[in-house]
């Protein structure tokens, strides 16, 4: 005799393996260097945003993204591991995420340094030289961390967010002023 219930409600099997939903933010390498750049690296923190959010989906506890993209640089270990952790249970490359987030943070911090100097002192030159090299380096390990996250989602190049969105241009666009600004400044041609 069997154990069925002819009466009972059938019973259907109900998604919930939170391994399988997207785990992070996609997009793709042009995006993220046009964005980083543009912006003077405040896209930084919408990236860390956007990973945060959308890894909160398959987390086991509560987490404010805002506060963990402000404070990116105390949360940047977190979520280079948790990248590199999904990325072993994939069966991808380890792509050491220790070192990749010491460098952010590292020169993130430095970078932050040699700006508060750079404003006290008033004065343009090597500090500002120095600075935009950290700026451009720092992209570097996020760009790796980007590439190892779309690959866990399955999507290497991340098409699935490559185009530029109306917020994207105007940010662009804006960006592109400020550059500008900096690099008159930078000249002696203006005086911010």
């Amino acid at each position: 005799m069997s154990d069925d219930n002819i009466y009972a409600t059938p019973k259907a099997e109900i998604f919930t393996n939170k391994a399988a939903l997207t785990p992070f933010f996609v997009t793709s390498k042009t995006k993220l260097l046009v964005l980083y750049f543009m912006t003077m690296g405040v896209y930084s923190i919408y990236w860390f945003y956007k990973h945060w959010k959308t890894h909160q989906s398959v987390m086991d506890k509560t987490i404010i993204p805002v506060l963990r993209a402000i404070f990116s640089i105390f949360f940047t270990h977190a979520l280079f591991h948790r990248i590199e952790d999904f990325s072993i249970k994939k069966g991808l490359a380890k792509w050491n995420a220790t070192f990749y987030a010491t460098i952010f943070v590292l020169l993130s911090v430095i970078s932050a340094i040699i700006d508060f100097f750079s404003i006290k002192m008033g004065t343009s030159g090597v500090l500002d030289i120095i600075s935009l090299g950290l700026f451009m380096v720092l992209f570097y390990p996020l760009y790796k961390a980007q590439m190892m996250a779309n690959q866990v989602c399955d999507d290497p190049k991340g098409q699935t967010n490559s185009q530029f969105s109306l917020y994207n241009i105007l940010f662009i666009i804006l960006g592109g002023f400020f550059w500008i600004v900096y690099l008159l400044d930078s000249m002696g041609l203006i005086e911010t």
